[in-house]
């Protein structure tokens, strides 16, 4: 089920987009970053931080490696790779992210899947191969995201050599493993006036005045999610002060429910992995709650919950078919549950439709890693009990027997 057409350019363009750089082959994907929805702002700065960095690296003829630093919600993963996005096209190897939050392996797999390799019977070996190649393919750019401070760097980054990558890693703590470090701090309140009066230009052009939005914790998560809250509202809505990414969630909610299958997804995404959550799952999740009430749900209805869950920020798009929710956004919407018994619900219906596509990922020539969604599967089945624990424990072990695990 796909929600956004195929596209990109530079390197850095829509995800999946069909993009070559020197010494690419003919309609070879040479990137994955996700789509631009949203503008970012006031992070001029920090961008030239960047750019900076990496040319000390390059003067002194050291790898081009920068540490960007950020507490969670601030924006450090927003600045990189959209950063990735602005001078991928310069990387005749493309621009990347490699997700490591949902393991190492499967993350270089998904690159490895992207570029051509859609079947894998040897995780191991196939993201062996996929980081090999960001070292010794034409250069390229890579951000690295989500991975444990503590954890060990180097499967994580592509072997160090004349072609290898330039990388940026995103944590929220300071490492002391990088000879360049970005730190990127707290936006100030009035950002949230700025996103939104950016978001009124494109739609409205430049007569409309802004609306007085101001956030409190300095989260660019929050100043996001604050000014599209401001923007849905105005200019009937009074001036808007915003404590927290809970607050600002809230005024969201009564949005939601002008798409009704969206509180239904909402609750979904909020029990998944934060990362790579597949519509086409979700789509099967929601379809078994509805039979529970003897009802019906179609794709497009799903897909259009989707996009509206996109548009308020609730969601953020990786690809034409994949989604994440920011895990602070998690919380608050887990926290909104009337009862625990809405989050097994949520969790049995997703545990099932997660099941459906790995089901039609599995084939005698190995597994579609994407579809699979192993770390989704992974995630739900570590988090459920009973009966649905069971179901999912199976079929987790069918997978990684099939990925040779």
């Amino acid at each position: 089920m796909a929600i956004i057409a195929r596209g990109g350019g530079g390197g850095g363009g829509g995800a999946g987009g069909q993009t070559r750089g020197a010494g690419g082959d003919a309609g070879e994907v040479l990137t994955n970053l996700p789509p631009r929805t949203g503008p970012i702002c006031g992070r001029r700065d920090a961008m030239q931080s960047i750019v900076d960095s990496f040319g000390r690296a390059q003067t002194e003829r050291r790898p081009g490696r920068v540490e960007v630093v950020a507490p969670t919600g601030c924006g450090g993963t927003a600045v990189a790779v959209e950063l990735a996005r602005r001078a991928g096209g310069r990387f005749p190897g493309g621009a990347w992210l490699l997700r490591a939050d949902i393991g190492l392996d499967l993350a270089w797999a998904e690159i490895a899947a992207i570029r051509g390799e859609e079947r894998t019977s040897n995780l191991r070996e196939t993201a062996q191969r996929a980081r090999e190649r960001l070292g010794t393919d034409p250069r390229a750019l890579l951000v690295v995201d989500g991975l444990d401070a503590d954890a060990d760097l180097a499967p994580a980054l592509p072997p160090e050599g004349e072609s290898s990558a330039d990388v940026f890693v995103v944590s929220n703590r300071r490492t002391e493993r990088f000879d360049e470090v970005v730190e990127i701090g707290p936006v100030p309140e009035h950002a949230p006036r700025r996103i939104a009066h950016a978001v009124l230009r494109v739609r409205e052009g430049d007569e409309m005045d802004p609306p007085q939005v101001r956030v409190k914790d300095g989260l660019a998560l929050t100043a996001s999610l604050a000014a599209r809250a401001a923007v849905a509202y105005h200019p009937q809505g009074a001036p808007l002060s915003i404590a927290d990414t809970s607050e600002a969630v809230m005024r969201l909610v009564p949005l939601v429910g002008q798409v009704p299958v969206a509180l239904e997804l909402l609750l979904l995404c909020g029990v998944a992995h934060p990362t790579l959550i597949g519509v086409d799952a979700l789509y099967g999740a929601v379809a078994h709650l509805r039979r529970s009430r003897d009802l019906e749900i179609a794709a497009e209805e799903v897909s259009a919950g989707v996009l509206h869950l996109v548009r308020l920020g609730l969601l953020a798009l990786d690809e034409e078919s994949r989604v994440s929710m920011h895990p602070l956004v998690q919380e608050v919407v887990r926290s909104m549950a009337q009862t625990a018994d809405d989050l097994v619900m949520a969790r049995s219906a997703l545990g099932e439709g997660l099941m459906a596509e790995a089901e039609e990922a599995l084939g005698d020539d190995g597994v579609d890693v994407r579809r699979a969604s192993l770390h989704q599967l992974r995630h739900v089945r570590d988090t459920s009990e009973g009966e649905a624990l069971d179901k999912l424990a199976t079929v987790v072990k069918s997978i990684e027997s099939a990925l040779g695990l």
